[in-house]
Parts: structure tokens; sequence; C-alpha cells
């Protein structure tokens, strides 16, 4: 009605490489016409699953090279494959872009930015508290601040916020996300979800010892490998410093909740 032109999605249409050289033909135009464009792929790494990956790996590469005024950045949560596309000799991707590590957020200057946040609803918080839910989140921004909304929801001016207030911040948590909880597990196999409950109860800086292999009940080793791999494959956990962890760590509070 307004004119303006629209999107829409049709699942039954073919995509085809062609179909890439078109998103990108309209990408290079369109910044031709004075347009300020930045180009961002996010979990670049899931292309790895298609199955003419390399191809259509190849047909990004040709287009991309000659966009050299358009910034295009390709964003990943799993490091070991975005090495695969960058970093290895046989991909058309090797060495055509500089790699950047994004790391957590300084505590002290997030924990004074939150701090500042809560006092506006004239809310404090105890010292103990912060050391808790950063560990608690792994230090990630995003789970932070979620948590630090539960524990507002939760209470009240001129209340102090102590450890007291973690069982009912997380419950108001495990109140939106059950479901989607519930729904993975769904999916795993009955030795997957051992494995995941293992991690969840032991940690994962050994997941493939013997000790863990026993507490599961002497799960063979090579099983636990398979099961982990699958894990990652789903985007339920990732390794980073020599630890696989929950990649939502309100899930693992979860399932040490309802003592899976």
């Amino acid at each position: 009605m307004s004119g303006l032109p629209t999107l829409s999605l049709d699942g039954t249409v073919s995509f085809s490489q062609d179909s890439v050289h078109s998103i990108l033909d309209l990408i290079y135009s369109s910044h031709k016409k004075n347009r300020s464009i930045v180009v961002v792929f996010d979990e670049f790494q899931d292309i790895l699953n298609l199955k003419d990956h390399k191809e259509l790996l190849a047909v990004l590469r040709s287009k991309v090279q000659f966009h050299s005024n358009i910034p295009y950045i390709f964003s990943s949560s799993v490091r070991n494959k975005m090495v695969t596309i960058f970093c290895d000799p046989d991909s058309p991707f090797f060495k055509s872009a500089v790699s950047m590590d994004v790391g957590c957020l300084e505590a002290d200057i997030f924990q004074k930015f939150l701090e500042k946040k809560f006092q506006t609803g004239k809310r404090d918080i105890s010292p103990e508290v912060w050391t808790n839910i950063f560990e608690i989140c792994y230090d990630v921004p995003g789970d932070i601040q979620q948590f630090c909304d539960a524990l507002w929801d939760i209470s009240s001016e001129k209340e102090l916020l102590t450890l007291d207030h973690f069982p009912k911040a997380l419950q108001t948590i495990f109140a939106h996300e059950f479901k989607g909880y519930e729904t993975i597990l769904k999916i795993l196999t009955g030795q997957q979800i051992k494995i995941l409950t293992g991690l969840a109860h032991m940690g994962g800086h050994s997941p493939t010892s013997a000790k863990f292999a026993q507490a599961l009940g002497g799960i063979a080793v090579s099983s636990i490998k398979k099961g982990i791999e699958r894990l990652i494959d789903l985007k339920i956990i990732f390794y980073i410093n020599k630890e696989y962890r929950f990649t939502n760590p309100f899930f693992r509070a979860w399932i040490l909740y309802k003592q899976l």
C-alpha cells in the first residue's frame, strides 16, 4: 500500500550459485550509489555443512575480492572451523581476511556499568554477587545482562541483592527457557544426554578421561568423543581454553537444578 519495496521468503524456491552472484552484484551496485554498506556473515562456519561448500566459497571469493571498498565481516562461534576456511591452503578463502579474536569485556569496567544501571532503580548488590554472576555466565556479556535482568525483575527499590536472590533469578530464566531445554533433550540419544549431564556435573576439562567415563557408567571413550562432537555440531557446547562449555550457561544450571 505504501509503494515501498517488500521482501518475502519462499521455501519452495531453489537456491543456486547464480543466486549468490546476483545477491553480491546487488550489494555492489547499491554501494556504487553512494550508500555506505557493511556486509556481515554471522556463524559463517555453517557454510561447511553444505555439500557444495567448496564451490560456494569459491563463488563468494571470486566476487568479494573485487569489492575492495565494501567491508566484509565473517563472524563465528566455532574457531576451528573458521581456521579451516581461512587458514587451509586448499580453501578459496585462504589468507583472504584479517583474523581478530573478540574476547570478553573487562570485568571491572562491565561491573561498574551494571552497578550504575542498578543504582538507577535504587538497588544495591553485594560484592560477592558479581563474582558469582560472572562465573556462572563464563564472563559472556549477553548472558550476564540476561541474569541481571532476572535479578532486576525479582527485586524492588531500596533492596540489597545477595546470593539468596540467585535461585529465584534462575527460576525466572528457567520459566522462559525450559521448553527450549526440553526440546534439546528430545533430539539427543540417551548416551548423548548422559555425556551432557556429565559435563554439567563434572565440568568440561577432561571428559575423555577414564574417571569421566566411569562416572557415566563405563561408556567407551570413543563413544564419548563422538557424543561430544555431536553436541558441538548442535551448538549445545563449544570448546575454548581447553574446556568444553555450555553455549547457554543457564541450560547447564537447569540440568543441575533438575538433577538429571
